[in-house]
């Protein structure tokens, strides 16, 4: 602790010792467990020692802190709203998502513009702050594709078809949307798929459920997958596919 900064120990006169240790964001009970908000509201703003600890950290914090160290300190210290802190915290989307999760416990309609700019970040407000569908975030949303599989999957629980186009597109995330959303095979994102090996190897072992001769020729140019594929299902092996070339400089 000492080569972070200083672990104050305060006893206090109902018996009970209390440990702060500001640059590990750590304030514990004699047995190391956490303080509870309620205590901890209390030694922040009402304590005459340790409230003056806790006022000279925040406004160093204040100055130096980053928006997702502000957040953190919000979340996992303060376990309140920290109104000093939010213009800086307003500045990072992720930052704003996790402040209203976490902090405020709800919807923080002013950061809402910010956090729909980061598309992952939209999908964890969507999902854990206000527990639904966001209209307003979907169209930044269905414009990138695992952040559209995630909002299918996390938010709407079931398939979204205005993301579809987007999803089948790009081959992993269309594999993760067959896989976690439709629960079954996805034809229309099947030429997509089979563009990378990997994403073969999995949608052939995951969601169909067996071999996939149709990409065999794609999975059997990686050395790696084709030797788990065929590990996988023995009879693809005798398949007439495209075998992996081997490299003339590393013969050499």
């Amino acid at each position: 602790y000492s080569q972070q900064g200083p672990l104050y120990v305060w006893p206090d006169k109902n018996g009970v010792k209390y440990q702060f240790h500001f640059e590990a964001t750590q304030f514990m009970d004699s047995k190391d467990h956490p303080i509870d908000a309620k205590t901890i509201a209390y030694f922040r703003t009402k304590h005459p020692v340790i409230s003056k600890l806790f006022a000279k950290h925040e406004l160093e914090l204040l100055k130096t802190g980053g928006p997702r160290t502000l957040g953190f300190y919000a979340s996992s210290a303060i376990k309140d709203r920290w109104p000093e802190a939010e213009p800086k915290i307003l500045q990072d989307a992720g930052a704003a998502q996790v402040y209203a999760k976490d902090a405020i416990k709800g919807r923080w309609p002013e950061a809402e513009p910010v956090i729909m700019t980061r598309p992952m970040s939209a999908v964890a407000y969507a999902s854990d702050v206000i527990k639904g569908r966001w209209p307003e975030a979907e169209p930044v949303i269905m414009a990138h594709p695992m952040p559209a599989v995630a909002y299918a999957r996390d938010v709407i629980k079931g398939r979204w078809p205005e993301a579809e186009p987007t999803i089948k597109g790009s081959g992993v995330p269309a594999r993760v949307y067959a896989k976690e959303v439709i629960g079954g095979r996805w034809p229309a994102a099947e030429a997509s798929i089979m563009t990378d090996s990997y994403s073969a190897l999995m949608y052939a072992t995951e969601v169909i459920g067996g071999r996939w001769p149709e990409a065999e020729p794609i999975i059997a140019t990686h050395v790696a997958w084709w030797k788990r594929y065929t590990k996988l299902f023995p009879d693809a092996a005798a398949a007439p596919t495209v075998r992996p070339k081997p490299n003339p400089k590393s013969a050499k």
